[in-house]
Parts: structure tokens; sequence; C-alpha cells
């Protein structure tokens, strides 16, 4: 469609067809696009990559031991990198490009940053080149080609936001910034579709030098075409450049402008979008860095089918990006949804989308096309966040966009850091007890077969019933106050003296009633507990370090001659009634802490849910005390 421009001439007003499409604007998107498709490529490839890098029939995880001479020729060389050292490789990028966002998105809104994006593009280039070696060095000097990789990358990735603020009109941001994004997009799918081809048949180091070289072209390409303003551009047309200014004639520079840290820190906007974004980038690592190997697991492929089923999400995620930049802009030129709707509406589609498809997997009988179809469409429905979250600090605060834009792309890449980082460690926990769990079955397997031996007719057994009525007894003691309190109160008299008694109601002594008020009567109720809980930690603590024999009985005799005195403590008043009770709990708890130790040493593994329950279920036979 058409942009028109409104040049003002005296009383006339002149309507001028501005290019659109064919337009140097649109030029500067494409070619941000392609850089940007280059450094994903370089940052994506290794997701793939390290599925033919690592061998993974060996888990004994020795940081660097070479498997090159299993292979026929050295073009693949093998390492035995546990789950954890990878989950460290794959996130190292991550450490390098979170120094730059922040700095550098500060300073791209003062000083020019076509040095910044070329030289940092040809920068990663270079590192890309180097990583074959140094990943034959040893995992350490991998990790940090890597972060120094990242690093280069954070510059280009904060660097290029403050082009916008110049070059993007208010009604083509959306459209603009999703061309030039989605090349991340892309070079993702690029690489996927051709590592694992270049794998096979030249050896994934040339994944690393083919991308490299293709970076260090596309360094010398923006230091020719790019220009910091419409202004500076030399072929630009007129039309074309008053449209740009007209359409940001409202922003103000951030040029020698204070940064209201404080301000922004209230932002609850602010907040929002950062924490968006952290969403955003969480995902997205989590979705690039394990889809080839959740392929290679899950559904057993080769290197070339998973590298085209790799690379198809992003496929996807890029077509769905420039779909959702159309749509935003379609939405807000014509007026069917205000700016604010429009940004939460792909912000909220972005983030919950991925998130219904991903737990979808889950579901039992997906089979292949199942999960592929699942893997596709939530990696592509997160792109609906890249209209956003992203562009709305340009819309709420353009002239520090590139301070804000570094900031949230930092508190991102937390989440882009952190998610290889905790899957690998999940894995690692899996597999070591999957381990685990295939020696023991193992060791099962060559045990001789177990000899017959006593059932319920043990000691073990009898144990478990002789524990089984020391409960009953202990609960008993415990229980008994609930109903027994029924009797021993007047619920006529609400007085609340301490310990009127109302005797001379009753024909004989046989039953005392105390006039207790109800706070008293929850005191007194309660009271068993706070003698036990004092007991529980120091008696477990205890009980695994000696004998419990005399721990056991000497509490249950203790307890037991708190219980005889109790009438006495009742008619001498609440409050010693409340300490024989307190005490009566710390005995209590002494018996219950010290006989889990007992089983430890008497209940066999296959009898301990059996022999346990019997002992326990005595406190539920309490009532028939009753």
């Amino acid at each position: 469609m058409p942009v028109f421009n409104f040049i003002s001439n005296g009383d006339v007003l002149f309507h001028l067809p501005v290019p659109g499409f064919c337009s140097f604007r649109y030029g500067l998107a494409l070619l941000l696009h392609f850089v940007n498709m280059g450094i994903s490529g370089q940052h994506t490839c290794l997701s793939l990559t390290i599925v033919t890098m690592v061998n993974r029939t060996d888990t004994s995880g020795v940081p660097n031991a070479s498997a090159g001479q299993k292979l026929d020729d050295t073009k693949n060389p093998v390492y035995n990198w546990s789950p954890g050292i990878q989950g460290v490789i794959l996130s190292s990028f991550s450490y390098g490009a979170i120094i730059a966002y922040i700095p550098v998105g500060y300073l791209s809104g003062r000083f020019p940053v076509k040095k910044w994006i070329g030289s940092a593009v040809f920068l990663s280039s270079v590192f890309s080149l180097l990583t074959p070696g140094a990943a034959h060095l040893g995992p350490a000097l991998f990790i940090v080609c890597r972060a120094l990789q990242g690093l280069s990358q954070g510059i280009v990735i904060a660097a290029q936001n403050a082009i916008w603020v110049k070059w993007a009109p208010t009604l083509e941001r959306g459209r603009l910034i999703s061309v030039s994004y989605s090349g991340f997009k892309l070079g993702s799918f690029l690489v996927m579709l051709g590592s694992g081809f270049i794998c096979d048949l030249l050896g994934w180091p040339m994944v690393f030098y083919i991308l490299g070289a293709f970076g260090c072209v596309l360094s010398l390409l923006w230091f020719i075409l790019f220009y910091e303003e419409p202004k500076d551009h030399p072929w630009i047309s007129i039309r074309e450049k008053e449209y740009i200014n007209s359409s940001l004639a409202q922003q103000v520079s951030s040029r020698r402008q204070r940064l209201p840290i404080k301000a922004m820190l209230k932002s609850l906007p602010v907040w929002a979008i950062t924490l968006s974004v952290f969403a955003y980038m969480w995902s997205a690592s989590l979705f690039a860095v394990y889809t080839p190997t959740y392929l290679s697991t899950m559904l057993h492929i080769n290197m070339r089918e998973n590298g085209l089923l790799s690379g198809l999400p992003h496929l996807c995620a890029y077509i769905c990006g420039i779909v959702a930049g159309e749509m935003a802009d379609f939405f807000h030129s014509r007026k069917i949804f205000s700016l604010l709707t429009i940004r939460k509406l792909f912000t909220t589609l972005g983030l919950l989308l991925p998130v219904i498809f991903s737990l979808s997997l889950l579901a039992p009988g997906l089979g292949f096309h199942g999960t592929v179809t699942l893997l596709v469409l939530a990696s592509a429905s997160l792109n609906f966040s890249m209209v956003g979250g992203f562009i709305n600090v340009l819309d709420i605060a353009p002239r520090y966009y590139g301070f804000l834009n570094g900031v949230e792309i930092l508190v991102g890449t937390v989440g882009s850091m952190t998610s290889p980082l905790a899957v690998g460690h999940i894995l690692s926990q899996w597999m070591d007890s999957k381990l685990a769990e295939e020696e023991e079955r193992h060791q099962m397997e060559n045990q001789p077969p177990p000899r017959k031996v006593p059932g319920f007719c043990s000691f073990c057994y009898g144990l478990g019933v002789l524990l089984h009525f020391v409960n009953v007894a202990v609960m008993a003691q415990v229980s008994c106050i609930n109903l027994t309190i029924v009797a021993m109160v007047n619920g006529t008299d609400t007085s609340g003296m301490p310990n009127a008694s109302a005797q001379e109601k009753l024909d004989d002594t046989k039953n005392p009633v105390y006039n207790w008020s109800p706070g008293i009567q929850g005191v007194i109720l309660s009271s068993f507990s706070y003698g036990a809980i004092i007991a529980y930690i120091p008696i477990g603590y205890l009980s695994g370090r000696f004998p419990v024999k005399k721990l056991v009985g000497s509490a249950l005799f203790l307890s037991s001659v708190f219980s005889l005195l109790t009438p006495g403590a009742a008619r001498l008043g609440p409050a010693l009634l409340i300490v024989c009770r307190v005490l009566q709990g710390i005995s209590q708890g002494t018996v219950h802490a010290a006989q889990h130790a007992t089983w430890v040493r008497w209940a066999p593994p296959l009898e301990r849910g059996r022999l346990a329950s019997i002992s326990y279920s005595g406190e539920d036979s309490r009532m028939a005390a009753f």
C-alpha cells in the first residue's frame, strides 16, 4: 500500500507518494536482516554440530578426551564432554553477550554506531574461524572463544536498536524491525538446514569456517552501505528523507540528556516489558539449543534429517515474525486496535502459545509427525513477541531506546544463559539416576536367589506389633483429653475463673468440674505440642548415633507417669496441668522421633512399607481407648 507524505506550501497541501518497499529504509532493514542472519548462524550452529562433536556412547565426562580415533578420518573430531560441560559450552556465548548490552545500548544513543557494528561483526567472524582449533585444545579455551564471540555479537544486537530511532517512521516500526530481527530466525534455519549435510560431507569444523568467512563479507558490506542518518545518505530521495524526518519530528534526541534511572526503576511498563523479554529469550534459547538433541534422542534420526527438522521451526518462526510485523502495523495504521492493545496482544500470543504447544509434547502417542508439528508451532508462535515487548520501549521512551533495550536484552540474556545450564544440570542428574538404576538392576540380576525366611511369624514383625501397641498407648494418652475436657469443664459458667470448682453441683466427687474459659482450654489442649516440638529434631539426630532402647522405654514410662499425675495437676490449677502436659509432650516426642531409627536396622528394603505401616497404625488406633 503506498505511503503519502504531506508538505505544506502556504494554503496548499501536496500529497506526494513515498517509496515503500523499494526504499532505502527497507534496504537498511534488509542489510540488518543479513547481518543478523550471519551472526545468528554463527551463534546457533553449535546447537547442531555439538551432536556430532560429542561422543554420546561414553558418559565418563572426561574434559577433552578425543575419540577421533574411532572415525575413519579426522574431519569430525569427537570429544567426551559430559552433559554438564555441554550445558556450560552452549550457554557460554551469553556470558560475553551479557557484558555488552547496557553500556553499548547507552553509548549507541550518544555516538555513531557504524564502526561499532562493522567491527563487532568482523570480530565475531574471526572467533568463528578460531572455534574448531579452540575445541581441539580443550573445553576451557572453547568456552573462552564462545564468550568473546558473544561479546562481539552483544555489541551488534545492542547497537542496532539505536538505528531505528533515526530511520523508522512511527507507522512502520513493526514492519521494519520485524524484517531486521527476522534475520535471526532465517540464519538459524539455514544453518540447521545446511549444517547436517556439511557435517556429513566435510566435517563439523567446516560449518564454522564457512560462517566465519560469510561474516567477514558482511562486515565489509556494512562499512560500504550503511549511513548513520537519512540526512547523511547520498542517494536517498528527498521525499523519503522528508517523510522520515517529519514522522520523527516529535522525538527528542537523547544526546546531552541525563538518564532518569530512578523513574525507570519505578516504571511498571518498563518492568513488564523486561520480564516479557526475559520469558521470550529463555524459551527461544531452550528451543534453539536443545531441539536437535531432543530430536536425536526421542526420534533417533540421522544427522541430515536432524538438520532439516531442526531448521524447520526456525523457518516457520521467520515467516511468523514478518507476518506479525505486517499485522501489527496494519492494525495500527487502520486504527483497529490501540497501540497499547497491539503490543499486549502480540506479547501474550508469543508467550502463551509456546507453553501450550510445549506441554502438548507430553501427550502419549504423538508419533513422529505430531512431535515435529508441535515443536514447529511452539518455536514459530514465540516470534509474535518480536512486535510486542521488543518494540514497546521505542513507543514509550524513544529518546532512551538504546539504553532501555540494552537493559531488557541483558535481563533476557540471563534467561537464555541459565536455561541451557538448568537443562544440562537436569539431564546430568537424570543420566546419573539412570546409571544408578541400571547398576542396581544388574546387581539384582546377578544375586543368588533369596532364601526363604520367616514372614509374619518373625521377630521383625513382632517388633512391629510391639511398636504398634506402644503407639496405641502414647497416642491414647495424648488424645484422651480431647474428650475428657468436655466433662472436666463447666459449660454453663462462662465467668472464666481460673480454677473455681463446681463439684458441689454433683452428687459425688468422681467428676470434678472446673470453670475454665475457652481461651484457657485452648492453651491446655495445645500444650502437649509445645513439649513435643522440642524433642523431634535433637532426638531424631541422636537416635541415629546412639541406641534407642533406653530412650523409647524411659520416655514411655515418663509419659505414663505424667498421665497418672494429670488429675492432681488439674485440681491444683490450669497452670500446673499445662506444665504436666508439656512434659508429657516432651516424653512422647522422644518416643515418636526415636522409633524411626529402629527400622533402619530392622526393616528389609522390600518390607519397609509393611512394617512401618503396622507400627504407625497404632497412632490411628487410639480412638479404641474411648
